[in-house]
């Protein structure tokens, strides 16, 4: 009975939306990879005008979700309520009376299986879509990156010749996309790219780099140091070149970028500490960038590594992988997660010494140590999958003002408490 309701409320909030889009003019932005999909969205919605193109705020990636964002609506708190999805669908009914509040609107579309990109593409056919990168994860529902990619590539496939496809050609698996597609490519790259990038340094503020677009060089700053987010800041900066935007003013908005909470965001922590708080998501490549980040600050490096889900196949090579990558760039490793405490810890462990190398079960219990231990000068890393690892979580425990972890970290509203199911002492 369950998943028969399921498929009448997914099928409900499809024919929906299909009757919205076919009776309206609206261009759609489509977002896919496998990481930096909501940077990707939310750089876009900070560097070009709301005016000029609607970017939901919520990162609503599936076939419950792109459908939400396409009627501006909010899953319900507890999914499972019935009451709930229907005042949903009722007001998603009403809205097809009303003009639609906007002519473009940018979308992520997520893919934990085969057939997921191509469902979305049915009924929200994309008129850009933008790929960042193709990465081994969701490797349970995928079983291998050729796999991955094969599913991705439904994003430029059902293109139009004129529509665009804006590639991430430092991605071979990204790259060869551009022979599959009917659309235009618009390619970024470190060369043989249309928007081609070098010299990426890191300053007090962030990082600097320099983008060349139709023979002109550009310095681009921005106050984050993530260079595993360059994909998507390129590809934001592509989506506003074909909006028609000149790339001065881009490059101008570029500097004032405001940080996405849990994605390389620096806090201040307790006792004069750092923190760098990736805790939004994880993955093996994400996880090795990040502490490629952490071994550039200088004083005592503590790096909170919690598990990586749906890596199949991958998951104890990629946990061993980073906890290799941990040992040799930081001073201390914290351990969270049942999955990465039998796979990452040994190696960390067998590095390091293990007085420096410590593993938890959850994020409380890692915050707790950390609350205690943490020193002046310590800079402290965390990163984690979000289901079932929270790492942000342990952020709480050493903020140099917890009362702001509402509006500092990612995942604190009442629904994410909930499913945490988490009990701070």
């Amino acid at each position: 009975m369950k998943k028969l309701i399921k498929k009448v409320i997914q099928w409900k909030l499809r024919l929906l939306s299909r009757i919205y889009l076919t009776t309206r003019k609206i261009e759609i932005i489509a977002i896919t990879g496998s990481a930096g999909k909501t940077t990707t969205k939310i750089t876009i919605g900070q560097l070009i005008p709301e005016k000029t193109v609607y970017v939901p705020k919520e990162a609503y990636n599936t076939e419950y979700g792109v459908p939400l964002a396409l009627f501006r609506e909010q899953a319900p708190d507890n999914p499972r309520d019935l009451i709930a999805w229907s005042g949903v669908i009722v007001r998603m009914i009403g809205k097809l009376f009303l003009p639609a509040p906007y002519d473009r609107i940018v979308l992520e579309y997520g893919a934990d299986k085969p057939g997921d990109i191509t469902y979305l593409t049915r009924f929200a056919h994309p008129h850009i879509s933008v790929v960042t990168t193709i990465l081994p994860v969701h490797l349970e529902g995928f079983g291998d990156v050729e796999a991955v990619a094969a599913e991705k590539r439904k994003i430029v496939e059902c293109l139009n010749s004129d529509d665009f496809a804006i590639l991430n050609f430092d991605d071979p698996l990204v790259k060869s996309m551009a022979d599959t597609t009917k659309g235009r490519v618009l390619s970024f790259g470190r060369k043989d790219a249309d928007i081609e990038h070098t010299s990426l340094k890191y300053n007090e503020t962030g990082m600097a780099f320099d983008v060349t677009w139709k023979g002109n060089k550009y310095q681009v700053n921005i106050p984050v140091v993530a260079p595993q987010l360059l994909p998507s800041y390129l590809s934001a900066f592509a989506v506003g070149l074909l909006l028609g935007i000149d790339p001065k003013e881009l490059v101008k908005r570029f500097s004032h970028i405001v940080p996405e909470r849990g994605r390389m965001n620096v806090l201040s922590g307790i006792n004069g500490s750092t923190i760098i708080d990736d805790s939004y998501n994880s993955n093996p490549q994400s996880a090795k960038a990040a502490l490629e980040v952490l071994a550039k600050y200088p004083g005592h490096k503590i790096a909170v590594l919690g598990s990586m889900n749906e890596l199949g196949d991958y998951t104890q090579k990629g946990h061993e992988e980073v906890g290799e990558i941990a040992a040799r760039l930081a001073d201390e490793v914290i351990v969270v997660g049942e999955i990465a405490g039998k796979y990452l810890y040994p190696v960390a462990v067998e590095k390091l010494n293990k007085k420096v190398v410590q593993k938890f079960e959850t994020p409380l219990e890692a915050g707790e140590y950390l609350a205690g231990t943490v020193k002046e000068g310590d800079i402290l890393l965390f990163k984690g999958s979000q289901n079932g690892v929270f790492t942000e979580e342990a952020v709480k425990f050493v903020l140099a003002e917890p009362g702001k972890a509402a509006e500092l970290l990612v995942r604190q509203g009442p629904m994410w408490q909930n499913k945490k199911g988490l009990t701070h002492e």
